[in-house]
């Protein structure tokens, strides 16, 4: 929810080097280092309303050995099950921000329909007050990628 949201980067139309693409068109990453890893987000609102979705966790659907090489791990699931794993495994850096996710080299793909969509809580917010009750982490349900 951008502006009105505590938990967002952009809280109050905050507008800084890092949180500007945030105030661009949909469509387009955000990424950021927390710690020493870099997350991925999508803007999601419209120009000058800012609003991105962080990804948490992706099923690897292809490219898996590339991914394997970025991130060795010995169990599938915790290839991508999230948010540093994901960006990690995929190569994602601070070189995509801005990038436009219907383009490669990073895009999204129109996929599978998910069978039951899950709705919960957002997590790893604890100063954001009331915002930390806000509904806006999804996962599907019984998919080994979610994070914990």
């Amino acid at each position: 929810m951008g502006a009105d949201d505590r938990a967002a980067h952009s809280f109050n139309n905050r507008r800084t080097k890092r949180t500007e693409i945030m105030f661009h068109e949909a469509g387009l990453a955000y990424v950021y280092t927390m710690h020493t890893h870099h997350l991925f987000n999508i803007v999601t609102g419209q120009v000058n309303q800012p609003e991105a979705v962080l990804i948490r966790g992706i099923e690897p659907m292809i490219g898996e050995d590339v991914m394997l090489e970025n991130r060795p791990v010995s169990k599938r699931a915790n290839l991508t099950s999230g948010p540093g794993k994901l960006t990690k495994a995929m190569g994602i850096n601070k070189s995509y921000y801005g990038n436009r996710l219907w383009e490669k080299p990073l895009y999204i793909a129109v996929g599978e329909r998910p069978q039951e969509i899950m709705i919960g809580n957002r997590i790893g917010i604890p100063n954001a007050k009331e915002a930390v009750a806000s509904p806006y982490r999804f996962w599907i349900r019984n998919n080994p990628f979610v994070s914990r």
